[in-house]
């Protein structure tokens, strides 16, 4: 808890250029231009396992300006400890439809080539994103495919993500995502359901 409370106060007390995720889907944000930004996840499920299983990733990604970011991910880092935790490298390009529009249509997409560490191999990770932002209320809704290798989802998968952003504050924001389908993030379940 202490950790949530010091992660907590840094961001507070930095300002953030750009979020390149929503919670777990990309956004259509990119980092700024020589800027690197950190970040983690950690995900509980405490409904579908016979026991609770936690489940993380970190992340780094870094502005190379031209609304192009490099990006670093460790997946499956678990309890109980996942069979495949992977190391990925890739990026994200966004494109911004009408510049200057109260909608702010955008597109992004990106490429991530997990490398597991596990002994698996190589895999993939290709998405593509679209989002507009409502003006006035400056809601954001982010949609968009998503296909994976089992290095990173547990399988070869294709799903529809989908995202909302919600200001409600200059530094503070109510956000959520969801992948359709069934995704492992390279649990043990994962392993067992493709064996």
């Amino acid at each position: 808890m202490l950790l949530v409370f010091l992660s907590l106060g840094i961001g507070l007390a930095r300002p953030a250029f750009a979020q390149s995720v929503i919670v777990g889907i990309p956004s259509t944000d990119v980092t700024r231009p020589h800027h690197l930004m950190l970040a983690h996840e950690s995900q509980l499920n405490t409904w579908t396992y016979d026991h609770p299983y936690w489940n993380s990733f970190s992340f780094a990604t870094y502005g190379l300006g031209r609304n192009l970011e490099l990006a670093a991910t460790l997946y499956g880092l678990s309890s109980p400890g996942s069979k495949n935790v992977a190391l990925s490298v890739g990026y994200k390009h966004r494109v911004p439809l009408a510049e200057g529009s109260e909608w702010e249509p955008t597109i992004a997409f990106g490429q991530m080539i997990p490398i597991s560490l596990s002994g698996t191999g190589l895999g993939f990770w290709t998405y593509g994103v679209a989002s507009v932002r409502l003006p006035g209320l400056r809601t954001r809704f982010t949609a968009g495919p998503s296909y994976g290798a089992k290095q990173i989802f547990g399988g070869n998968v294709l799903c529809a993500m989908v995202g909302v952003e919600q200001p409600i504050t200059k530094s503070f924001s109510l956000i959520a995502d969801w992948f359709s389908g069934c995704l492992l993030y390279t649990s043990d379940a994962a392993d067992e359901r493709s064996s």
